[in-house]
């Protein structure tokens, strides 16, 4: 069940529908409409503020405002025997409030103070959960408006493989079974008729041109979807209804999403770590295309939030314990760690191409 608590004094003290100073009418459209979708998630998600982190070094401004998933603790030595006991007590007698199995949600607002600006909403899962992650930007480059919506699978399925016609090849190994399994379970779970329906009406909008996605094509989902298409008042009333349309059906599947087996997190985890610094290196790029001045990539490492894999080594060790006997489980989660550790550090020097495309109807180039 999606939370119920609101976390109103999150919206209250982080409003970001002014960050970025004086924004053109139609910027302010695009921010404005990814506040709105943000306060949605927010909220159903009972997610906490943050931090709140400006990019110094790019040219224009950027302003990233990050959500998580535990409210940040006191100090206790700040507060006192005796109230760091009574809010000790407190928590017990209550037990807490269920903590969304969200890593980072985040808010990013970039743009050069003219006619460029780029909002953009991500959010990173637990590996405990199979939902894919979340991307939704919406942007105004010139006399162009730009969305791009992506829903990053949890694990590797051949999608880039997918032909012009929307099929696949038939399978000739195990290996091409497994990825056919995958691709029929996301698609009963999560990228289904109706939702794959619904980006072909996208993908068909009168005027729009499809845009590459900058990227690795193997991480990007069937849905994943990039258009860029004249600036007018409807194609932004169109731009800021499909935003909120993704960030409605990313909200669905994670209303009672159960919590995966250990042995099925800890592969999630080995696969997000290499989604996640792709998608750092892919976020840099497209900023610096859009942007010039050379500072993308310190701004997309900042909206990514953390990547320490260390981070979740106690977990994953936890899982490889559950899981294994004495004498397997050390090995195990060595392996896993170090499994994660090398897909990190592929992404990390270029050995995953940063120029790497799918095309606007999800089809590898």
């Amino acid at each position: 069940m999606l939370h119920t608590r609101t976390a109103v004094y999150a919206l209250l003290l982080i409003d970001t529908s002014n960050v970025c100073g004086a924004l053109t009418a139609p910027a302010q459209r695009i921010v404005d409409a990814q506040s709105t979708a943000r306060r949605l998630c927010v909220t159903a998600l009972g997610l906490y503020p943050g931090p709140t982190v400006s990019v110094p070094s790019f040219p224009g401004e950027a302003i990233i405002a990050a959500f998580v998933a535990e409210e940040e603790k006191p100090d206790f030595a700040d507060l006192g025997i005796d109230e760091t006991r009574r809010q000790v007590l407190a928590e017990r007698v209550t037990g807490g409030a269920a903590k969304a199995e969200v890593a980072w949600f985040s808010e990013l607002n970039v743009g050069d103070g003219g006619t460029n600006h780029l909002s953009v909403l991500r959010c990173w899962n637990n590996p405990t959960l199979s939902v894919p992650h979340y991307h939704c930007g919406l942007g105004i480059e010139g006399d162009a408006i730009t969305l791009v919506i992506d829903f990053p699978p949890r694990a590797e399925a051949g999608y880039e493989t997918r032909g012009p016609g929307g099929s696949y090849p038939e399978p000739t190994s195990r290996e091409m079974f497994v990825l056919s399994s995958v691709r029929k379970e996301q698609a009963e779970k999560y990228f289904t008729a109706e939702a794959e329906a619904w980006v072909a009406g996208l993908r068909s909008v009168a005027g729009s041109e499809a845009v590459n996605l900058p990227g690795e094509p193997a991480f990007a989902s069937p849905l994943a979807t990039s258009l860029r298409f004249p600036l007018s008042d409807g194609g932004l009333d169109w731009a800021c209804e499909a935003a909120a349309a993704a960030a409605s059906l990313w909200l669905s599947w994670m209303e009672d999403a159960p919590k995966q087996q250990q042995v099925k997190t800890m592969n999630t985890f080995a696969h997000d770590a290499k989604v996640r610094p792709a998608a750092v290196v892919a976020s840099a790029t497209l900023i610096d295309r859009t942007f010039g001045g050379g500072a993308g990539w310190e701004v997309a490492v900042a909206e990514a939030g953390p990547l320490d894999i260390a981070d979740r080594g106690s977990a994953q060790n936890a899982a490889a314990t559950s899981n294994f006997g004495d004498d397997e489980k050390d090995e195990a989660s060595v392996a896993m760690l170090q499994l994660a550790s090398e897909a990190a550090m592929d992404s990390a020097d270029g050995s995953g191409d940063p120029d790497a495309t799918r095309d606007a109807d999800g089809n590898a180039n």
